[in-house]
């Protein structure tokens, strides 16, 4: 959650959307192929999120630069559920969470929990075929130049 919160502010959004979440899925991706690091077997089932976005042409600097200007989900979650969105604690700094975003991220939540599994960013993406999450869709059919 903390990364979905760093992704607006990067890109200077007044509030997480559902691409925010997206991109959290690219840049955790991006830093574990950086530090050449992977997960324990146990897990890489359900965290292959970066893969999936990136099989559908989307690259983290890519997919920033087409999120930038989207501004398109605009009801805020309730102010008591955003409390929620932050495990360690809210502070003003903490950009708010869309309806949208929170009904996604639920969405990832409630399928890893059919499955008896933790959630992962696998979830994250199956999420989106049951979400109307506008931002995120909208991400999706932008395509990144191909890389060399």
């Amino acid at each position: 959650m903390l990364e979905v919160a760093r992704q607006a502010v990067i890109l200077g959004h007044p509030a997480v959307q559902s691409s925010a979440i997206l991109l959290a899925v690219l840049s955790m991706d991006v830093q574990a192929t950086a530090a050449k690091r992977e997960l324990r077997p146990a897990y890489t089932e359900h965290n292959r999120g970066g893969e999936l976005l990136r099989n559908r042409g989307l690259t983290l600097t890519a997919a920033q630069q087409a999120a930038e200007p989207q501004l398109l989900e605009h009801e805020l979650l309730p102010d008591d559920r955003q409390a929620d969105r932050m495990p360690l604690g809210r502070s003003s700094f903490d950009p708010p969470w869309t309806g949208t975003a929170a009904a996604l991220w639920d969405t990832a939540i409630a399928l890893a929990t059919e499955c008896k599994v933790l959630p992962g960013t696998t979830h994250l993406i199956e999420a989106l075929d049951l979400t109307a999450a506008p931002a995120a869709h909208q991400l999706l059919t932008y395509r990144s130049d191909p890389q060399p």
